[in-house]
């Protein structure tokens, strides 16, 4: 390998005939290599303490065929008609699960067998006293 004009490892290299000693690049190629080993460790360590830190609160709850459940009531305030979003309930229901939709979503039915959804698994809880699968 032939550097021409280069300053490298303090020594000073000119003209095209200057070989740069082989020790040397093997010395820093092997730096090289523990560099990157340190570099893909850093990066799993990193990648699992964000893991962490990001599943602390997700629940893996899978829900069976006919189980009741719970749903989140997303509604507005109004003021014409003098309702406060604040004092309605946060989960209404008991809703029936009909079916499952894809990896988190739910079809629920009413118990007059009306269907209601889809519903994301995230905006489900459990009735009290039912039973449930945790993934």
């Amino acid at each position: 390998m032939k550097v021409v004009g280069k300053l490298w490892e303090g020594k000073l290299l000119l003209g095209e005939d200057t070989v740069i000693d082989e020790e040397l690049i093997k010395k820093n190629e092997e730096l090289m290599e523990e560099i990157r080993k340190e570099v893909v460790e850093d990066t799993k360590n990193m990648y699992n303490q964000n893991a962490l830190r990001y599943n602390l609160r997700r629940r893996d709850v899978e829900f069976k065929k006919g189980q009741l459940v719970y749903r989140k009531n997303h509604v507005k305030s109004d003021k014409l008609n003098y309702f406060n979003q604040k004092l309605a309930p946060k989960y209404i229901g008991p809703f029936r699960k009909k079916d499952k939709i894809g990896y988190n979503g739910y079809l629920l039915e009413t118990e007059t067998r009306v269907e209601d959804g889809p519903w994301h698994v995230g905006d489900l809880k459990e009735s009290p006293g039912s039973d449930f699968v945790s993934r």
